[in-house]
């Protein structure tokens, strides 16, 4: 069985994958971290740090910890689940020189709100990736797209990327780390660092989930791809998240939106339309008032696949609202 968690982060992203056999885990994959912080939350909210949901679940040890790319709504968690979960492998697409693990990088200029928050998101990544190679962690740069692994059983994972957009950000990066950085360099890599994310692709039981970052809807819908069973959508749900054209070449059977129920620009939507042409269901990470939508409160969304590939969700949450989505066929 695969059992799937999209953890309730608040405004950001966390997902843990689980290859069980009876209750017993035999692989598992954490992808992103989540924030620093929850973020803003309500009286009753279930927001929950990944570190803590792992202890929850008594998960002590990852096989892969994946980063899709270096936001801090993504990274933000890193330092503690590498200072309290064991981490055998870490995979990333940008590993900086090893003689800055464990430094911290400045900048002479005043930064704009996002060049500040990938300043601080790479700090925290030299720290954690130091830490990581203290505790004996194999640190993975993946840079070849379209990449098959075997993992365990019939889990198998692709992963995709875009290959010139990861040779910009190394250029950024590497004048950042020497220092050379401006707000300007750091606020063009802000603006195209969410198609830097490592996508991943899993398959098991023949069903197929897709796991793609933040990667905008205009560059993924330019891709051949096949239909999905379950899709975690892109960049929370924002305006640029999702075309007709992508939902219809996915068509997924669930749509999960990891996203903060304090936010009002996202989701979309516009969006929420678009999946629910194919979608049995939508569903958010957190209680999100959504038009025709349930709204619900819980730390994570749980799917499990069966061996024979049958999909069951988890409906351990606490309902504040049950407008179930009516869907157009």
């Amino acid at each position: 069985m695969l059992k799937l968690d999209f953890i309730n982060v608040g405004y950001g992203d966390s997902i843990l994958i689980r290859l069980m056999k009876t209750d017993r885990t035999v692989f598992s994959i954490l992808v992103d971290c989540g924030d620093l912080t929850l973020g803003k939350t309500e009286e009753g909210s279930k927001r929950i740090r990944a570190v803590e949901l792992l202890k929850k679940e008594g998960v002590s040890r990852l096989d892969v910890l994946a980063l899709s790319h270096l936001h801090l709504d993504h990274t933000g968690g890193l330092p503690d689940l590498a200072d309290e979960i064991e981490i055998k492998e870490l995979w990333v697409n940008y590993l900086p020189p090893q003689q800055y693990w464990g430094k911290t990088v400045g900048c002479s200029e005043e930064l704009s709100p996002g060049a500040n928050c990938l300043l601080t998101s790479l700090n925290l990544y030299l720290q954690a990736l130091n830490t990581l190679r203290e505790k004996g962690t194999r640190i993975v740069l993946h840079r070849n797209n379209k990449q098959r692994i075997d993992l365990e059983g019939e889990l198998r994972v692709h992963l995709f990327m875009e290959e010139e957009l990861l040779e910009l950000q190394d250029g950024i990066w590497a004048e950042t780390l020497e220092e050379r950085g401006s707000n300007a360099m750091l606020t063009r890599l802000d603006r195209f660092i969410n198609n830097t994310s490592l996508r991943i692709r899993l398959q098991y039981a023949d069903r197929t989930i897709s796991l793609p970052g933040d990667i905008y809807a205009a560059k993924w819908d330019q891709k051949q791809l096949p239909s999905m069973d379950i899709v975690k959508i892109p960049h929370h749900g924002h305006k640029d998240s999702m075309t007709q054209k992508l939902s219809d070449m996915l068509r997924p059977e669930y749509a999960v939106i990891s996203v903060s129920n304090s936010r009002s620009d996202c989701p979309d939507p516009g969006v929420i339309k678009l999946l629910q042409r194919h979608a049995k269901e939508v569903l958010f990470t957190d209680a999100v008032k959504a038009e025709a939508c349930k709204q619900a409160t819980h730390e994570t969304v749980s799917f499990c696949i069966d061996p024979d590939g049958s999909i069951k969700i988890d409906t351990k949450e606490e309902i504040i609202s049950d407008r179930r989505c009516s869907y157009e066929r």
